[in-house]
């Protein structure tokens, strides 16, 4: 079933917007908090289950404008290309334009990813095609958080340290710090302690406010002494659900944080969907906070995205609207798609799958839209192995698998006629997180995973029983 659901949004926001952020290089990101980062799972987001037999694979979103001659919204513009690897991870994003001499696409830049056994990014590498390079190296605990990233850029051949951030975290895996060091390539190629980010919460859990300290970099090799650089606070109303973050920077005179940005956020759910968002920024003449932009998201009774409208507030404003058409028969959780596409647009657009966009600007003083462009996203069927259940009847007595839900540990009873039990256990994402061997109600430790829903898989020889695990 095909349905069209209106996407509008103040100002440009097209899907080429998408493209452009996945592959930008990274600006320098020195002392902007790294919370959401280290917080969010530095993998992909695919919620593949381990019982589906076919999924679509988003293998590339081509941008179309309009051809006069034949008046045909196919005129190719830009084109977005994706590539996997054999744990559905997205390790290659091309960006291309479309070269009227030669009639094929021309590589601008690409993303290249590595992940590490557990499929959490291990290395990110941009490049703009002929020119330069930056690349990210990822390290983590045995919990799978950050708590190292490394940046380099490529010149002459090679690649060159930058900055390094590293990051600790408290007994409930809440992050503490964040030290930031900068590569001193000059004389004694060390790295130098430049800033560091503290982060207060309170007994819940939830961020309370962080603050920065810097050593400015002065002439030559010297560093300056500590001092104050920047802090945020966060202000949670539970019976609005709403969050209002307020960002701080130092000034030296006259000596004290002034106000400097702010965003409030207003919640649709408790799972987290946003239903508002407004940024302010400090008006230092009127002592004011001057609305900025502010983007509305509307869902369904289903609780699924269907409109989006950003507001900008600015001497010439315009407004984009966005027609987005659904194949509503596909699912998310049947779909493979990249992560970086992800992170560019609300993450709960993709609940079916996205057939095409059409881009439009509405007329001033009027309802009506002019039509600028048309996106397309091209798909491909693939199928993957399922692993079937084990009937109880056929087998005696059912499989058990407790205590579920579970916290320190789990255990397996099982019919002695099985012979060489192995118990693999997947998150919701599809990523396999432990893999044992396992006897007869036998313990396997899980206290390291983190609460949700989980997939386990026990396989005896050749036959494999699949069920859903509780961690609380």
């Amino acid at each position: 079933m095909i349905r069209q659901v209106v996407f509008l949004a103040i100002g440009i926001f097209t899907h080429i917007s998408a493209i452009s952020q996945v592959l930008d290089l990274p600006a320098n990101p020195d002392f902007k908090s790294p919370f959401f980062e280290v917080n969010q799972q530095m993998q992909h987001s695919f919620p593949i289950d381990p019982r589906q037999a076919e999924y679509q694979q988003l293998d590339s979103i081509v941008r179309y404008g309009y051809d006069e001659e034949v008046e045909k919204w196919n005129k190719p513009l830009h084109k977005l290309s994706i590539s996997y690897d054999s744990n559905y991870n997205d390790t290659l994003i091309l960006q291309s334009v479309w070269d009227k001499s030669s009639n094929e696409w021309l590589d601008l830049t690409k993303e290249i990813k590595e992940y590490n056994e557990t499929n959490h990014i291990k290395i990110r590498e941009f490049h703009v095609i002929g020119r330069t390079g930056n690349r990210i190296q990822y390290a983590y605990n045995v919990n799978n958080k950050l708590i190292e990233k490394t940046e380099s850029f490529f010149k002459s051949g090679e690649w060159h340290y930058k900055q390094r951030n590293v990051y600790t975290y408290s007994s409930e895996n809440l992050l503490v710090s964040d030290s930031v060091y900068r590569y001193n390539f000059l004389e004694n190629r060390e790295w130098l302690n430049i800033g560091i980010t503290t982060f207060y919460y309170d007994d819940a859990g939830q961020l309370l406010h962080d603050s920065t300290y810097i050593k400015p970099w002065l002439q030559g090799n010297n560093i300056g002494d500590w001092r104050p650089f920047s802090s945020t606070s966060h202000q949670y109303n539970e019976s609005q659900n709403s969050e209002e973050i307020t960002f701080l920077t130092w000034e030296i005179l006259p000596g004290s944080f002034i106000p400097s940005s702010r965003e409030f956020i207003q919640y649709h759910n408790e799972a987290g969907d946003i239903s508002a968002r407004i940024n302010f920024e400090w008006n230092k003449n009127q002592n004011v906070w001057d609305s900025i932009n502010a983007v509305q998201y509307s869902y369904s009774d289903e609780d699924e995205l269907v409109e989006y409208r950003r507001q900008i507030w600015d001497t010439n404003p315009s407004t984009v609207v966005e027609l987005l058409n659904f194949d509503y028969s596909v699912s998310n959780d049947e779909m493979l798609l990249p992560s970086s596409t992800l992170n560019s647009y609300p993450q709960s657009i993709f609940h079916h799958k996205i057939l095409s966009i059409e881009s439009g600007r509405l007329k001033l003083n009027s309802n009506q839209t002019e039509k600028f462009g048309v996106a397309k996203f091209y798909y491909s069927t693939h199928e993957r192995e399922v692993v079937t259940k084990i009937e109880g009847s056929q087998y005696g007595d059912p499989l058990r698998v407790y205590p579920n839900p579970a916290s320190e540990f789990i255990s397996v009873n099982f019919k002695a006629t099985f012979q060489d039990a192995n118990v693999t256990l997947y998150n919701i994402n599809g990523t396999k997180m432990l893999s044992e061997p396992i006897k007869n109600n036998e313990k396997i430790i899980i206290n390291t995973l983190k609460k949700g829903m989980y997939f386990y898989c026990l396989e005896f020889g050749n036959q494999e029983y699949v069920g859903k695990l509780i961690v609380k």
